[in-house]
């Protein structure tokens, strides 16, 4: 996969409308938020647009200049994690009321990594499992 390239450097916040994105990044098996998550956003040119890291709790929240209708794509850093992840697209997905075994058969199945689209004036909720490295392999 080819690297993202950087965002250009902005000392002031982009004018215009905005899409706000908040949610948790938990690992897959346990469930647990994770810290230190890096979440970079591009385009369909694979530019940097936005990124952001999760703080305690795997929590994040993110303002960017609205995209295309099509939205935005994810890439997800983490020496400890694979970067194939599920989105749930809010908190009340059932994905971590599964049972272990469930949790262990979805990190065999393909990840599902949908387009990042904002609502302007509107935070969108989107929650994200990440599959272990060591799981991974």
């Amino acid at each position: 996969m080819a690297k993202p390239k950087p965002a250009a450097a902005t000392a002031a916040k982009p004018k215009g409308p905005q899409w706000t994105f908040e949610g948790v990044v938990y690992d897959l098996l346990s469930t647990r938020g994770v810290f230190g998550v890096k979440l970079l956003f591009v385009d369909a040119e694979d530019n940097e647009v936005a990124s952001v890291e999760t703080g305690t709790g795997g929590q994040f929240k993110i303002s960017m200049r609205a995209g295309p209708p099509e939205g935005y794509q994810l890439r997800i850093l983490h020496d400890d994690y694979s970067g194939k992840h599920i989105d749930e697209l809010d908190s009340t997905s059932s994905l971590r009321k599964a049972d272990l075994e469930q949790r262990k058969f979805l990190m065999q199945a393909s990840a599902r990594s949908l387009p990042w689209v904002g609502t302007v004036g509107q935070a969108v909720r989107r929650d994200m499992a990440l599959v272990p490295r060591v799981a991974a392999e």
